[in-house]
């Protein structure tokens, strides 16, 4: 085997387990010593785009159609590159000039699917996404794409159908793991949600969108507890008002309704978690660390919920005016968290990738 052949053999074993900088040095000697390398090109590319630089990847991809234009990777790469930069014309029409060459090649269907969905054509969007099936029923990318059509038309049993049929063609698709999750968890299946991206975690524990999720899975742990104290609240907040009219004798069923509460919001969270491993609720603890933005504002709302049951449930009823005053400060501080984490969007989102 000749040296370039060995390079580019190296560059993509490399690849293959993620070391796509060490990658990209096999693939610049090659380069330099042959310049007009269309492999290499492409290989350097696809790297470029794994470590987060479309820029550069789609200099690349033109470089590579400027040598060779019969060949459809390059249009196909330079059309990821283009979807990535926002540029979706240009995608759609790099994908179309990829499936025109290799009408054969599901990646090509599959990169034409996403380009239709990013130009809002769902229905030649689905056409191409089945296409790629019919070309490879056994590619669990393939399923994807198809899943990706049914996200964005809404039909939810379509979408958990490919997931489903992705992961048993493919045990190891991260991505799949992923958006099974991010289903479960945007339908309040927390447990099963936090469940499924632990699992896609030990397979690639470097993925970055998944630790993401993680945190905003352990926001909306956080969001269901504050719902169950802000009840809490207010049932503690009218036992006040009946004692102070004298209605109810004493304050013991105040403190009752205080303790009540405290048992339903632990056992809230040992539902949610009871069945996620040790290790992941050891990662969970330290969220508080890494949440930033809107997360934290959620964390603060929540603490403040909680003290202001915990404190209605004791207080002396002397103090009852002042107690009605700060839970209807707490309850304006709820309207805007949802306004936050629903309408400006955010803080508990979970976001799918295909």
């Amino acid at each position: 085997m000749e040296l370039g052949a060995r390079r580019l053999e190296r560059a993509r074993h490399l690849m293959e387990v993620g070391r796509h900088t060490q990658a990209l040095t096999e693939l610049s000697q090659q380069l330099a010593s042959n310049p007009h390398d269309v492999e290499a090109l492409c290989l350097t590319a696809v790297c470029q785009l794994e470590l987060g630089d479309p820029v550069q990847a789609e200099e690349t991809a033109r470089s590579a159609l400027g040598i060779e234009m019969s060949w459809e990777w390059p249009f196909r790469i330079r059309s990821v590159a283009l979807t990535q930069l926002g540029r979706s014309r240009e995608a759609l029409e790099m994908a179309r000039e990829s499936v025109r060459l290799a009408p054969h090649e599901p990646s090509a269907h599959r990169q034409l699917s996403t380009a239709l969905l990013n130009r809002r054509r769902p229905k030649e969007a689905e056409k191409a996404a089945n296409r790629a099936v019919e070309l490879a029923p056994h590619d669990s990318e393939s399923y994807l794409a198809v899943a990706s059509v049914a996200d964005a038309r809404r039909r939810r049993r379509q979408e958990r159908a490919a997931l489903e049929k992705a992961l048993a063609l493919d045990p190891a698709n991260v991505d799949a793991r992923n958006n099974l999750a991010a289903m479960d968890l945007n339908r309040g299946k927390l447990g099963r949600g936090i469940r499924g991206l632990v699992g896609a975690l030990q397979t690639d524990p470097q993925e970055e969108l998944l630790h993401k999720n993680l945190d905003a899975a352990w926001v909306r742990l956080l969001a269901r507890l504050t719902a169950a104290a802000l009840i809490g609240a207010v049932v503690v907040a009218v036992l006040l008002g009946l004692e102070v009219g004298g209605v109810v004798p004493s304050w013991w069923p105040r403190a009752l309704a205080g303790g009540v509460l405290g048992v339903v919001m632990a056992w809230l969270a040992w539902a949610t978690l009871r069945h996620v491993p040790a290790s992941a609720r050891r990662y969970l603890r330290g969220a508080p660390r890494r949440i930033r933005g809107r997360q934290r504002f959620v964390l603060a709302v929540f603490v403040l919920t909680t003290c202001t049951a915990g404190w209605l449930a004791a207080m002396p009823p002397g103090m009852a005016e002042l107690g009605y005053i700060l839970l209807a400060v707490l309850i304006r501080l709820l309207q805007i968290t949802f306004i936050i984490t629903i309408v400006v969007g955010g803080a508990g989102w979970v976001r799918s990738k295909v």
